[in-house]
């Protein structure tokens, strides 16, 4: 299990999965005594396959390690509530969005009830509840949503300033689909001085970043602001 995380972080995903299959047929010949062994080894292959787009493969899997989850642990568990959280990406990637919304209302109900309120993981739950509700086109929710991710990660800062800037510009991406470009632009700005703050200047994020706000200057008229 260990060796399959290593192989993941360094790029080599196929690896990873080969050597999860090895751990849960490890540990499913002894299932009595490792049955979260078991469910956990599932849930990480299932993000291996998820991250490589094999949804398919992934999804029935995952449905089985979240279902072995609730037999085992306490139902506010967190644990519980990040399998679920794990089912619902894989369950929007599909184009299941409504169960995917359902399931991360249901994780993050869980993790609330787990963790302090302001808890950092609490916002990664809050962020992925916001994006099914972009994806079903509750904007107003969304950006509220994120509005909290961007609260809990200013509070938990310098540890989350990665995470900040992700919600930035979710949050930059939804002003502009609802046509505020005012505030997508204030969004973007705060989002490069938070880059600026711990990225070297030639980093390709921060580019990223100056392109969508020079996008955003264009599409609001100013021309001069987005040259």
């Amino acid at each position: 299990n260990n060796l399959a995380i290593n192989y993941f972080h360094s790029g080599r995903v196929e690896k990873a999965i080969e050597m999860y299959e090895q751990a849960m047929e490890m540990w499913t010949a002894d299932s009595a005594n490792n049955r979260l062994d078991v469910s956990t080894a599932m849930l990480n292959m299932g993000h291996c396959l998820v991250e490589s787009c094999q949804y398919e493969r992934a999804l029935p899997l995952l449905e089985k390690a979240v279902a072995i989850k609730r037999e085992c642990l306490p139902h506010e568990h967190v644990n519980v509530a990040n399998a679920l959280s794990m089912l619902s990406v894989c369950c929007e990637r599909v184009g299941e969005v409504k169960r995917a919304t359902q399931l991360a209302e249901e994780a993050l109900s869980i993790a609330s009830s787990c963790l302090p309120r302001n808890h950092a993981n609490i916002a990664q739950f809050i962020s992925k509840l916001a994006s099914c509700k972009h994806k079903t086109g509750k904007l107003d929710e969304a950006i509220q949503l994120t509005q909290q991710c961007i609260s809990i990660y200013t509070l938990n800062l310098p540890a989350r300033r990665s995470d900040l800037c992700t919600s930035l510009n979710n949050l930059g991406l939804y002003y502009q689909e609802k046509g505020m470009l005012q505030e997508a632009i204030r969004t973007l700005e705060e989002r490069l001085v938070a880059q600026r703050s711990f990225l070297p200047s030639y980093h390709p994020d921060i580019g990223t970043t100056l392109w969508n706000l020079g996008m955003t200057c264009h599409k609001r008229g100013d021309v001069v602001a987005a040259s």
